[in-house]
Parts: C-alpha cells; structure tokens; sequence
C-alpha cells in the first residue's frame, strides 16, 4: 500500500469568549483553506482543523485519493493545542490559513468616569471602571470596555517552541495597505516566521471576481486570481514533494 503524504491545513476564524454568550470574532468564512484541503486531496491526506463556525458549511469532495481528517476549534487556544498534537507525527505540511485571534478578553469593565488624562495628549483618558465580568453581562451599562491579552503567533510557535521542519504555508491579511506595500511587509513576516511560503493579500483583494493573493517565496512573488489559488497552492506543494524547481 502506498503511504500519502500528511497535511493538516487550518481554516475559518478563531472566536475567543467574552462571557457565556458572547464572543470577539472575525467573518472570516474557511473557504480558502477548505478549497486548499479539498485540491492536495488529489495527492496527500488532510487533516484539517476547522473552526466550528465553518463546520456546518464544508462539504468535502467526494472520490478523492487523499483521506480527510476533521478537527474543529472555536478559540486560538484550541487551535494550538490541537496543532501542537498534530505536529509531532511530522506532517510535511502546514498550511495556516484559519484566521486567528491576535487577542482574547480576559476583562471586563463598566466605565463610572472618564475624563482628559492631562491638556497635552488629546487621545489620552482617565477612566474610573468597575470590573462588571460573569457568566453574562448585563446589557444596561452605558460604557463598557474590555481588556484584551495578546495571543501568541501559533505561525511562529511551529519552528521556534515545537521544532517543526517540514514546510510551512503561511498566510497574511493586512487592511490599507497599497499592494506594494503588502509584499514588503509579506515578506519580512515570512523569513521571520520561517516559512517556505508566504500567501498575502488585503481587504480589497478578498472578492472572488476581482480579488486574488500573492504567493512569495525564496524564488520571489507572483499575483495569483482568488479562483486559482487553492490548485496553485496544491501545485506548489506537490513540487516541492518532489523536489522539483519551483516557478
């Protein structure tokens, strides 16, 4: 029997509790990374961690060579975990599409009083707060605000704490920024991530008719239409399985 590659491929957005019925999120839909699975289907099996906010609208493809594996994940820390389990059979590899989150709540609070922190800095405040966290907030406060902790970058959790050295595709979203302007910053975020691959692109390319992304790598960038993207991505993996010179 022969042995396929495995490739896990992270997908939809991460949702990071505020109380019991309430949630930081994104409206990031999964359809990328589900495309991405259902293309390296035709030569690898796919684990694919999916967000339980895109589960009920994935349907797999059927008669494809390639097993498909389902996890599903609401937080980043979910994710984590379940990617840091998955990294140890040393998948070749990674596609991070899922949007995750770059903070969680861990606060909570009513605002009683706010005034200038001082007449220099105008975007400067003084709050007086009281903590108003629990199983759910009441919704009768006039201001509240939440704090927000900083999750740490999953992306660079795979070489720097888990010691993964297969291939990795990473994936960037960045909002007004011109398109020359999100390669630069593309390709500094993947040699500091160590990603073979890097997949960017803004909010005005999102569009399935007009959007697309750009695809970087050490042999330099190309602009590919969003239609494409998913059997680009399978194409470039394949080679690389291979051995094969990449575009």
């Amino acid at each position: 029997m022969t042995h396929l590659p495995q490739v896990i491929v992270t997908a939809g957005g991460a949702s990071e509790p505020i109380d019991a019925v309430r949630s930081w999120g994104n409206p990031f839909t999964g359809r990328t990374g589900m495309a991405i699975a259902d293309a390296v289907r035709a030569f690898a099996d796919v684990t694919l961690l999916l967000a339980r906010s895109a589960t009920p609208v994935y349907k797999a493809s059927d008669h494809l060579p390639g097993k498909l594996t389902i996890r599903s994940f609401t937080t980043s820390a979910e994710l984590a975990d379940q990617l840091k389990e998955l990294i140890h059979a040393r998948p070749a590899a990674v596609f991070m599409t899922a949007a995750v989150s770059d903070y969680r709540p861990v606060r909570v609070v009513k605002i009683v009083d706010e005034q200038p922190a001082d007449g220099i800095h105008p975007n400067r405040y003084r709050w007086t707060v009281e903590e108003v966290g629990g199983s759910k907030i009441k919704s009768d406060y006039e201001q509240i605000a939440i704090l927000g902790m900083r999750n740490p970058k999953i992306v660079d959790l795979l070489r720097q704490e888990w010691g993964y050295d297969g291939l990795i595709y990473k994936f960037k979203l960045e909002a007004g920024v011109t398109e020359q302007e999100l390669i630069a910053i593309a390709s500094a975020s993947r040699l500091a991530s160590r990603a073979q691959v890097m997949v960017a692109n803004t909010l005005d390319m999102v569009d399935d008719k007009t959007g697309g992304a750009w695809i970087l790598d050490d042999a330099g960038c190309r602009r590919v239409a969003r239609a494409q993207l998913a059997g680009e991505l399978a194409d470039d993996l394949r080679r690389r399985l291979a051995g094969a010179p990449q575009k």
